[in-house]
């Protein structure tokens, strides 16, 4: 019932000649889960918890994504599929009756340190064993349970293979990360700020093309998880004759999304975010996940697995749904946000003297 759960299901349900079994788990309450899922599995007690190990067990794929996960609920599916997590190395407990994919959902937040390798500043994803997070942010434990993952599963006699797929800013389907940017402008609410000079590049991605890539991967009996466990998920901008796609700036997407759905106004700049009006210490802090996603400044390019012209040809249209970024498909990102969210803009008449 999550903003992303959802978007997996959409996209991982169909197969050639029919469909998926989807089993799943809820944040909010089944009543919020889309109702092709088959089953709802939970941990809540002893003999819940026993069902949803049985569950996991029988299935061939597991998908996890770190936006709605705790590390306890990482090591329930971990010791679910036959490995202790919290020995060290991890230990094996028994055996599986046959191969799990385990896919791992992650964000480009576990790279927003990293420094590239390439003379043109771009991240790959054969640089995955150099990513670097900011120190003090949430992904520094993101990082510590994509590491998990991948020095359970991927080992000589593993019956389980364990990818990561990290993916830009998330946008898309009613949004997430930036909603609060979506719905200010809505509203025709004047909030929106730009940090600094707004040049700095963040890499996006489509919620859809994220889920077309875990489908893609999952799918590929090609890929050897020992070889290659990780797999960047970014868009690509349009960019000039002979130049090199980059990830859309700051003051591009804000401007960009006030441009679209409000009456424009030039976006402030500020030096530093406006501290949020809490007496929490912890929240005063700490940067929203928008403002966090909003200060990255990272070029990534694409897994190649994005670019092979047979990507996403199983989906429902095939290929890409944004491959030309936030930016380019502003119309249509407005418009998904308007019918998940059920908004409509009405014209109002007022009439009367002077003028009746």
């Amino acid at each position: 019932d999550t903003y992303l759960g959802k978007v997996l299901v959409s996209e991982l349900r169909k197969v050639d000649g029919g469909f998926h079994r989807v089993f799943g788990t809820v944040s909010q309450g089944v009543e919020g889960a889309p109702k092709v899922v088959k089953r709802i599995v939970h941990r809540d007690d002893p003999k819940k918890a026993k069902k949803m190990i049985e569950t996991l067990q029988s299935c061939k794929v597991v998908v996890i994504d770190l936006f709605s996960c705790t590390l306890e609920d990482l090591h329930f599916a971990i010791k679910a599929l036959k490995v202790d997590p919290t020995q060290s190395p991890p230990k094996p407990t028994g055996e599986l009756e046959g191969e799990v994919t385990f896919v791992l959902i992650s964000s480009a937040g576990v790279w927003a340190n990293t420094e590239a390798s390439q003379p043109d500043g771009f991240l790959k994803e054969s640089d995955w064993q150099r990513r670097q997070p900011i120190p003090g942010s949430m992904y520094e434990q993101w990082k510590e349970m994509e590491d998990l993952v991948m020095s359970c599963f991927n080992r000589e006699g593993s019956t389980v293979k364990a990818l990561v797929v990290a993916g830009g800013a998330l946008y898309g389907e009613g949004e997430d990360c930036f909603s609060g940017l979506f719905k200010d402008a809505w509203c025709g609410d004047m909030k929106h700020l730009i940090l600094g000079t707004g040049q700095n590049r963040i890499p996006t991605v489509h919620s859809r093309d994220l889920a077309r890539l875990v489908r893609h991967v999952m799918d590929n009996a090609n890929i050897v998880a020992a070889d290659t466990p990780y797999f960047l998920a970014v868009d690509q901008p349009p960019a000039g004759e002979g130049e090199k796609t980059v990830p859309s700036a700051q003051a591009e997407i804000v401007q960009g999304i006030v441009d679209e759905i409000c009456d424009p106004f030039q976006v402030p700049s500020v030096e530093e975010w406006p501290e949020p009006d809490t007496e929490d210490p912890a929240e005063l802090s700490a940067l929203t996940p928008c403002q966090a996603t909003l200060a990255m400044d990272i070029r990534m390019e694409p897994s190649a697995h994005m670019l092979d012209p047979e990507f996403a040809s199983v989906s429902d249209p095939p290929g890409w749904h944004c491959k030309e970024g936030l930016l380019k498909n502003i119309r249509k990102i407005a418009d998904e946000f308007c019918k998940e969210r059920k908004l409509r803009a009405m014209r109002v008449l007022l009439g009367g003297p002077p003028a009746s």
